[in-house]
């Protein structure tokens, strides 16, 4: 059983199922495809839920989990030290094909018409041959004759909640889509895992349009870091999702939203990483104006550097005003300044104290709007710098 958390709630609830896998002691050998921010992410996750579920829009009222860490050499994985005293278990199945058939099942059958659906999958994942997202389990390449049955589609799983009659549906793929030329190249399509076999006419009726996003694009990478921590795309969602994803909505007021998350996480990652890209993909169209979470006080990330970069490193301080109110301000020199500010409707002025003998950088105003803003300051022409 991963059955984590499960709230008898009137009304409509979220139901989520959340997998990291890590571990793959057949994908390549010597455990070379071994990974533990999978692992991470997925905790991560599930922590932001369990602990934000008051967030909700609709309440959270189950949480399934698997987990695969290749630090535990098989088996459950006990996760009573990293998650809140909510959870039913602290022993947490793997993510092999098996359990995830079983675990997917009781998931799907929890769901009413009316409920919002949660999934989450980082691991490993590749291209199928019409470039769809395909995540791999643990015992991925197990079987001989059988070796990538222990898969699934992404696009087909957000096709088959649409058919439940969910309010909203919401899915999160954070893994490679690698072209793998042994996989395109079966003769006959791969009889992967679908948890729910579906109709077209299921899909034809009045179904919600699921939100459904890859962490890379079609033949690209998922990165991430090589310690215990999520996986970039990951780490870009979590943040989305606490409060800089946002927009007013008649209903709920401040809420993260699928519109926002589409349209958002690219710019949000942009000025979250300097070196990394995160570029998220919808998995299916998507045009359902739906909202995940709510927001009491939302927020802007902001991203302050400099050309040439060396100069920012140079200020006594970066300072971030309401014309001369002081909101916020840098405590010591860096190449980019990162800083969250409440989101409000005003102009802000970024401006930089400088130290003698340093290159003066001119001030720049701007409109603060979710999620993110970048801010690159330039040395100041000389009559102002005078």
């Amino acid at each position: 059983m991963t059955l984590l958390y499960e709230a008898q709630i009137d009304g409509p609830v979220t139901h989520a199922f959340i997998v990291g896998c890590g571990r793959y002691p057949y994908l390549q050998a010597n455990h070379a495809a071994d990974r533990r921010a999978p692992v991470a992410g997925a905790i991560a996750l599930a922590n932001m839920l369990l602990e934000d579920r008051a967030r909700l829009v609709a309440p959270l009222g189950s949480l399934e989990m698997l987990l695969s860490d290749p630090t535990v050499n098989d088996g459950s994985m006990d996760v009573g030290n990293v998650l809140g005293d909510e959870v039913l278990t602290t022993l947490v199945e793997p993510a092999d094909e098996q359990h995830f058939r079983n675990r997917g099942d009781e998931w799907l059958g929890r769901i009413r018409p009316g409920d919002a659906v949660v999934f989450y999958f980082s691991g490993h994942g590749i291209a199928d041959r019409q470039g769809g997202a395909v995540g791999l389990l643990e015992d991925i390449k197990s079987k001989t004759n059988r070796p990538w049955a222990q898969s699934f589609s992404a696009s087909n799983l957000s096709q088959a909640l649409q058919t439940l009659n969910p309010a909203s549906a919401w899915v999160f793929f954070d893994a490679c889509q690698e072209i793998v030329a042994e996989f395109a190249g079966r003769l006959w399509e791969v009889k992967n895992i679908d948890l729910k076999e579906v109709s077209l006419a299921d899909i034809t009726g009045d179904v919600c349009e699921p939100l459904a996003l890859a962490g890379a694009r079609t033949g690209h990478l998922a990165w991430a870091p090589v310690d215990f921590e999520p996986p970039f795309f990951t780490q870009v969602l979590l943040k989305g999702l606490s409060g800089c994803c946002v927009e007013r909505t008649q209903s709920h007021g401040w809420a993260v939203t699928g519109k926002m998350l589409l349209f958002g996480l690219r710019q949000l990652g942009e000025t979250m990483f300097d070196e990394i890209v995160v570029r998220p993909q919808p998995i299916l169209p998507y045009s359902d104006i739906q909202a995940l979470m709510t927001v009491a006080q939302p927020f802007m990330h902001l991203t302050v550097r400099s050309i040439p970069e060396i100069h920012l490193t140079q200020m006594a301080s970066v300072q971030v005003k309401q014309q001369d109110l002081e909101i916020m301000s840098s405590v010591a020199a860096e190449f980019v300044w990162r800083v969250d500010i409440n989101l409000e409707d005003r102009d802000l002025t970024v401006e930089c104290v400088c130290q003698e003998g340093a290159v003066p950088l001119a001030p720049q105003t701007f409109r603060q709007q979710a999620p993110s803003c970048l801010v690159t300051l330039r040395p100041a022409p000389a009559e102002d710098a005078a």
